[in-house]
């Protein structure tokens, strides 16, 4: 029967929302500030599903949610606060190592 074939289309439409999304923000922000916040975002839907599912917790997971919450935490007050000048790519061709701004003015006056 073709009755499941709107159900379908829905979930292949949302899957490739889901991608693009995904994509676009991997683009905007980093892949490392995507890996740190889905391992947050593992912690958060633990916590739901104790919270909802009484589903039992080991000391050993506790200390690992601890540990990933202090992760993300650290990694978004150095993001927050970072004293470093923002970084671009160098003009010469033969150099593509990135420098800051500051000393691709010193090097090209």
């Amino acid at each position: 029967s073709a009755a499941w074939l709107p159900a379908l289309a829905l979930n292949v439409s949302l899957a490739f929302l889901v991608n693009l999304l995904s994509l676009l923000v991997t683009k905007h922000t980093s892949a490392l500030t995507c890996q740190v916040f889905g391992n947050a975002k593992g912690v958060v839907a633990a916590g739901v599903s104790v919270w909802v599912f009484q589903n039992a917790v080991t000391v050993q997971g506790v200390i690992g949610y601890l540990i990933t919450v202090s992760g993300t935490g650290l990694y978004s007050w150095s993001k927050a606060y970072d004293p470093l000048p923002p970084r671009v790519k160098s003009s010469s061709l033969s150099d593509s190592s990135p420098v800051s701004e500051q000393e691709s003015k010193l090097l090209n006056p």
